[in-house]
Formats: structure tokens, C-alpha cells, sequence
């Protein structure tokens, strides 16, 4: 059932992601124009840039707009507009690109004089001027689409995949997480034929080990000792830790998230300061890993307390 689980849930992943990405056909071409506008216009201005480079000092250069080195002129002052002057009617995408081939057959007809790299330049900019101003002109013009609009076109073209594609994951999840949860409760041997853990007397059983490890530790540090202290340590990482984080999906399972992470949080404390331990004994630091041994002795008891409140509160 796991694996079915997982299974609808993939295939539902994938229509989410294939079907919700698409955008509506109103919405892509809104977008392949303004690109192709924004696109154009940069190579436009790019070109525009060599042209003021190459023809620094001719008179075409300052007519076409490119910034001189001379102190800018005095501008004269400008009448004020009549209060009850007529509005200005909003462009069309055919007066902007009357605009546009206006300017440009003025200013090819602005060309005597110029060196032939200065020619080359210009013409290269007037040739990508006049490629953007279409472009350019229905992207000024063209209003977005409604929001209303892209939603209604997105679900006639994408929305009933992408539903289906929804209810797969909802369902894949929830078969994926009964069976699960029915794993992590069930009390039949596992596949590698070990019976199943329970979490309390292991974590009892790892409390009395580090205790007695502790007691141990007190009596002062010798070669010896800290030999011994590290193969215990290595013994409760591998037969005791270990099986104990294995379980963790069936205390989760039985307990909920709160009292998993109510039990996990000293449990993880106390597994950190073994880990310590052990590098403190390898480093030959007595103090630290016997400071460390007796503060993971503390947290797995609060570990222990947490159980035992956990269990407590279900009953």
C-alpha cells in the first residue's frame, strides 16, 4: 500500500507541475511581446551607444541626442499651458510607429559628412531603431489581461489536469501516510527478522548504561579508563542510540508530532553530548568527555520524564 501510495503521489506531482506552470495564451503573448519590445529596445540603445562613441565631435551625433562634452545651453523659459487646453488623445500603435518612421527617415537623410566608420555606426543604430519600433509601439499600447480573463483561459486550457493532478497527490499522500503509520505501529518482526523496539525500555536500558558509565568516569582518569569509557560509548552509539533513532517514526506515530518532539528534543541533546564525549576522548581530554558523559546522563533522563508525561496524557 506504501508503494501505491507513493506511486500516485509521483504521478501527481508531475500533472501539478506540468499543467500548473502553463500560462494562459492571453498571458503568453502578453509576455512575448513586452520580451521582444525589451529586447530589441536594449540592442537599440546598445547600438545607439556605439554610434555616440564613434561619431564623438560630428554634428549628427548631437542632433540624434548623444551627450556632449560641452556645458549644456540656458533653456529658454517655456510658455505655461492654457488651463483650458484640449487633453492630448492617447497614442495608438499606428500613430507611435508613424512617430517612429518619421524620426528614422529624418535621420537618414541627416548622413553627408560622416567618416566611413562613423557611417557604419550610424547605420547599424538606425537599422536596429528601426526594428524595435513596432515592437515597441504595440507594447506601449497593449493592456494586460485581466486577472479574471488569465484564470478563466488558464483552467479551460490546464485547470482539469491540474486538479486531477491535485486529488493524486492528496489521495497518494494520505494512502502513503496510513500505511506508514501502520508500519510504524505494527508489531510483527521487521524484514531483517529483529523483533519490533520499544522505545521506553531501550531508552531505559541507554539512561542505565550512560549512568553507570558516569559512576565509572568518577573515580578519576587513567589510560585505562578513558580506553574503557570510549569502547562503551562506541557500544550505546551502535546498539543502543541507533535502534532508539530507528524508532523514531513509531514514537511519532503513536505519540503525535508534539510528544515525538517533547521525548526527541533531551533524547537529541543527550545522543550530542555522547557524540562529545567520545571526541573528548579521543582528543584525551578527560574533563570535557566526563562533563559531557554526566550532562547525557541528565538529558536522557528528562527524556525519560517526557515519555512517561507523553504516555501519561493518552491514557
Amino acid at each position: 500500500m506504501k508503494k501505491v501510495g507513493l506511486a500516485v503521489l509521483v504521478v501527481g506531482i508531475s500533472l501539478c507541475a506540468s499543467y500548473g506552470a502553463r500560462l494562459s495564451p492571453e498571458m503568453r503573448a502578453e509576455l512575448s511581446v513586452s520580451g521582444m519590445a525589451s529586447l530589441l529596445g536594449q540592442t537599440e540603445k546598445d547600438a545607439f551607444k556605439a554610434w555616440c562613441a564613434a561619431g564623438k565631435g560630428a554634428p549628427q551625433a548631437e542632433r540624434d541626442g548623444c551627450p556632449s562634452d560641452a556645458p549644456p545651453k540656458a533653456e529658454a523659459a517655456k510658455p505655461a499651458a492654457a488651463k483650458d487646453a484640449a487633453p492630448k488623445a492617447a497614442p495608438t500603435e499606428a500613430s507611435l510607429v508613424a512617430e517612429g518612421q518619421a524620426k528614422l527617415a529624418t535621420r537618414r537623410a541627416d548622413g553627408a559628412g560622416l567618416t566611413p566608420d562613423q557611417a557604419k555606426a550610424r547605420d547599424a543604430w538606425l537599422a536596429a531603431f528601426e526594428a524595435q519600433i513596432a515592437p515597441s509601439a504595440k507594447a506601449k499600447v497593449a493592456l494586460p489581461t485581466p486577472p479574471k480573463q488569465r484564470v478563466t483561459s488558464w483552467f479551460s486550457e490546464s485547470g482539469l489536469p491540474f486538479l486531477l493532478g491535485l486529488a493524486m497527490v492528496v489521495i497518494g499522500a494520505v494512502l502513503a501516510r496510513k500505511a506508514v503509520k501502520a508500519e510504524a505501529l505494527s508489531e510483527a518482526p521487521r524484514a531483517d527478522g529483529r523483533g519490533p523496539v520499544d522505545f521506553g525500555v531501550l531508552l531505559g536500558e541507554l539512561h542505565a548504561a550512560a549512568a553507570a558509565l558516569a559512576t565509572r568516569m568518577d573515580a578519576g582518569e587513567t589510560a585505562e579508563a578513558a580506553a574503557e569509557a570510549k569502547l562503551a560509548i562506541e557500544a550505546m552509539q551502535l546498539e543502543q542510540f541507533a535502534p532508539l533513532v530507528e524508532a523514531r517514526s513509531k514514537l511519532q506515530a503513536r505519540y503525535g508530532l508534539a510528544g515525538f518532539a517533547e521525548v526527541f528534543g533531551p533524547f537529541s541533546g543527550g545522543e550530542r553530548r555522547i557524540n562529545r564525549a567520545w571526541s573528548a576522548l579521543v582528543d584525551d581530554h578527560w574533563p570535557e568527555a566526563h562533563d559531557s558523559v554526566n550532562q547525557a546522563v541528565g538529558s536522557l533522563a528528562e527524556a525519560q520524564e517526557a515519555l512517561a508525561r507523553v504516555i501519561a496524557a493518552q491514557r
